[in-house]
């Protein structure tokens, strides 16, 4: 009989130790979880300390603007008036005429240089337009 005393109570310390074993892991898993909700945590510090937030959003904001900053462009030049606006807005949509009109005058010149050059050869007319 002493011995199912002295089990009795190695067993009802072990039951103890169990139970406390269960709440010391069932602590330890809620503050793992705690610590993994990360939206949670993010709420929480947003809550607890605005004015840090802006200030490091500001400042990662600034530094991003100077590390990352393009090279200016060239600013183009001032216009000098409405008429000279005008004149090189004709200009360049005279530019494929004027193409053109070239082209065409080349086309001329070559085919005489050409009846020039062969007399023997029949004349070559010009092409249709």
């Amino acid at each position: 009989m002493a011995r199912n005393a002295e089990e009795e109570k190695q067993i009802g310390e072990l039951i103890r130790q169990s139970a406390a074993a269960r709440s010391h892991l069932g602590d330890q898993a809620l503050k793992l979880r705690r610590n993994l909700d990360i939206p949670a945590r993010v709420r929480g510090s947003l809550g607890g300390h605005p004015g840090r937030w802006m200030a490091g959003s500001l400042f990662s904001g600034m530094a991003a603007s100077f590390l990352l900053r393009r090279k200016p462009k060239h600013a183009p030049p001032a216009s000098k008036g409405l008429l000279l606006a005008i004149l090189a807005m004709l200009a360049s949509a005279a530019k494929p005429l004027v193409k053109a009109w070239l082209a065409g005058c080349l086309k001329e010149l070559l085919l005489r240089s050409q009846t020039k050059i062969s007399p023997g050869r029949p004349v070559a007319r010009p092409l249709p337009r």
